[in-house]
C-alpha cells in the first residue's frame, strides 16, 4: 500500500495554517503549477503515490525551500513590524535596521543554493529563479525621475509599447533611455513577440550573463500556444545608400503588414550597400550609409524585423570597422541582427534560418525546414523534399526591374512547421500577389528540441516562464493526434 505522504502543512508544523497560505500566495503561477502537480488540488489531504522519480523528488526538496524562504521572509518582516512598534513607545528613538523582504529573500537564496542538489532535468528550472531576483531591485533612489518610472515600468513587466505610452515618447527616446543605462552599467536581456513587442529583462545574475553577448545567431520568436498558424514579411537586399535603392518599396512592405495583420518581418540581408562599388552610390561612406539606414528605414511599434547581415554589410566590419549588430542592438531594437552569414529565428520548436552568402562562409548545418536565402536578388524555391530554400527577391532596383517582396504563412502542428505558403508580392499601383504555393515540409526528417518559448503572454498581466496550454476538446484532440488540424 503507497504510504501517505505528509502534507504541506504537516511539514511545516511550526508555522500556523495562515502563515503557510500567505507563503503559497507568494509562489509564482509556475511554481504553484508544481506543487499541485505534485501534491494535488487539496494541500491538506495529498495525493498518495508510489515511488517518486528523481525529478518529482528534486521539485518536492525545492518547492519545501521556497516556501521555507517565504515563511521566514515573512516572520522577518512581522519581526521588524514589532519592533518599529516598540521603538515608537520608547522617549529616546532606537535606530532599528529594515530589511526589504527581497533582501532577506536573496540571502536566504544564497543558503538554499548551497544546499539544494537538483538532478539534471530539473537543475536548470531551478538555476533560473535562483540567480535571478526581482527586477524591483533596480528601482534605486541615485536616478533621474524618468529613469526611475522607466525602471518601475520594467519591473512590472510593460511591453515597449506600454513603457512608450506612459512616459509618452517614442521609440527612439525609449532606445536611448535604454541605451543611458547601458553605459551606466545596467544590462537587460529583450524577448520579442509575436506580436510585435518587446519586454526587457535586468541581467542581474549569472544565468543569463550570455545575453551579454552582442553576437548572437539565435533567437526566440515568443509564440501562444493557440497560434499554429503564423505570416511573415520577406524581404532582402535592401543596399541603403545605392542610388537603385528603393525606400519607397520598403515603406511599402511596412503598409502591407499593417493591412495585412503581419508583425514579423524575416530579412536576408544587405541592409546597407557597403563599400561595393560595383553599383552607382549616392552614400558612398558605410558609416553614413548605417546612420542613413537608422534613420530612413521604417518603424512601428508592432513590427519586428529579425536579420541576417550579407557581404555589403561585412564590408562595413572588415575595411571601416563598423558593426551593424552592436549598432542596431543600441539603437533600433525592432531591427534585430542574428549574425553575419547565418541567423536562427526559434518559433515554437521549430526554426527558420536566414543565410547570406559572405567571403569564407558558409550555410551551417540545421535541421530547420526551411533556409531563406539572400544575395541572389531572384526568386526561386528549390524543395529536395527536406529543405526548402527560398531564394529571396530583392526590395531595390539592383539586377532586378520589377522588386518583390514574399509573404510566407507557416502551419505548425505539435510545435513543428508542417506547410509553408509562400506568395510573391508586388508593390505597383496596388499589391498585386503574382504568385502563390503550398509546400509540404512535415515529412523532413531531423531533431526537435523543446523550447521554452511558448507563452499565454496576451492574456496574462505577468509573462510567464512556462507553457500555458488552453484546454483541448475531444475532436482537438483527435485532430492533434493524427495530424488533421
Amino acid at each position: 500500500m503507497p504510504k501517505k505522504k505528509k502534507s504541506i502543512y504537516e511539514y511545516f508544523s511550526d508555522y500556523s495554517d495562515e502563515e503557510i497560505d500567505k507563503a503559497l500566495e507568494s509562489l509564482s503561477d509556475k511554481n504553484r503549477e508544481k506543487l499541485i502537480a505534485v501534491y494535488g488540488e487539496d494541500l491538506h489531504n495529498p495525493v498518495s503515490s508510489g515511488i517518486l522519480s528523481n525529478a518529482d523528488k528534486s521539485s518536492i526538496n525545492y518547492l519545501k525551500k521556497k516556501i521555507k524562504k517565504g515563511l521566514e521572509a515573512n516572520r522577518n518582516v512581522e519581526k521588524v513590524e514589532i519592533e518599529e512598534d516598540v521603538v515608537a513607545k520608547v522617549e529616546e528613538p532606537i535606530e532599528v535596521k529594515v530589511e526589504p523582504v527581497e533582501e532577506v529573500i536573496d540571502s536566504l537564496d544564497e543558503e538554499v543554493s548551497e544546499e539544494l542538489d537538483f538532478s539534471d532535468d530539473y537543475e536548470e528550472e531551478v538555476l533560473e529563479e535562483l540567480e535571478v531576483p526581482s527586477k524591483s531591485v533596480l528601482l534605486v533612489d541615485d536616478l533621474d525621475d524618468v529613469n526611475s518610472k522607466l525602471l518601475k515600468l520594467i519591473a512590472e513587466n510593460k511591453n515597449n509599447r506600454e513603457i512608450c505610452e506612459a512616459l509618452n515618447i517614442g521609440s527612439k527616446s525609449l532606445n536611448q533611455l535604454l541605451l543611458d543605462l547601458k553605459n551606466g552599467g545596467r544590462f537587460f536581456k529583450r524577448d520579442y513577440y509575436s506580436d510585435g513587442s518587446i519586454t526587457y529583462d535586468p541581467i542581474i545574475g549569472f544565468r543569463y550573463m550570455n545575453d551579454l553577448k552582442i553576437t548572437n545567431q539565435h533567437r526566440d520568436l515568443i509564440t501562444e500556444p493557440g497560434e499554429d498558424y503564423m505570416k511573415f514579411l520577406v524581404i532582402s537586399d535592401l543596399h541603403f545608400g545605392a542610388e537603385d535603392e528603393r525606400i519607397d518599396l520598403v515603406e511599402r512592405a511596412f503598409n502591407y503588414c499593417t493591412k495585412n495583420g503581419i508583425h514579423v518581418i524575416l530579412c536576408g540581408g544587405d541592409l546597407i550597400d557597403g563599400k561595393f562599388k560595383s553599383n552607382e552610390q549616392k552614400i558612398s561612406n558605410p558609416i553614413k550609409q548605417a546612420e542613413y539606414f537608422l534613420e530612413k528605414y521604417p518603424s512601428d511599434k508592432s513590427i519586428l524585423t529579425f536579420t541576417v547581415l550579407g557581404d555589403h554589410d561585412y564590408s562595413a566590419l572588415t575595411d571601416y570597422g563598423l558593426n551593424l549588430i552592436e549598432l542596431l542592438n543600441n539603437y533600433r531594437h525592432d531591427v534585430i541582427a542574428g549574425g553575419y552569414n547565418n541567423a536562427y529565428l526559434h518559433i515554437k520548436d521549430d526554426e527558420l534560418v536566414l543565410f547570406h552568402s559572405i567571403p569564407g562562409g558558409m550555410l551551417k548545418n540545421n535541421d530547420a525546414a526551411i533556409v531563406l536565402h539572400g544575395h541572389p536578388h531572384k526568386f526561386r524555391v528549390d524543395d529536395d523534399g527536406y529543405i526548402l530554400d527560398v531564394l529571396i527577391p530583392t526590395l531595390s532596383d539592383i539586377g532586378e526591374e520589377a522588386p518583390t517582396a514574399l509573404e510566407l504563412g507557416l502551419q505548425f502542428n505539435k510545435g513543428c512547421i508542417t506547410h509553408a505558403v509562400i506568395k510573391q508580392l508586388y508593390f505597383g499601383e496596388r499589391d498585386f500577389i503574382l504568385n502563390e504555393n503550398v509546400y509540404d515540409v512535415k515529412s523532413r526528417g531531423g531533431s526537435f528540441m523543446k523550447r521554452n518559448n511558448v507563452f499565454d503572454y496576451k492574456t496574462k498581466e505577468n509573462k510567464g516562464h512556462a507553457k500555458t496550454l488552453k484546454p483541448m476538446s475531444q475532436i482537438d484532440k483527435f485532430n492533434n493526434k493524427w495530424g488533421m488540424k
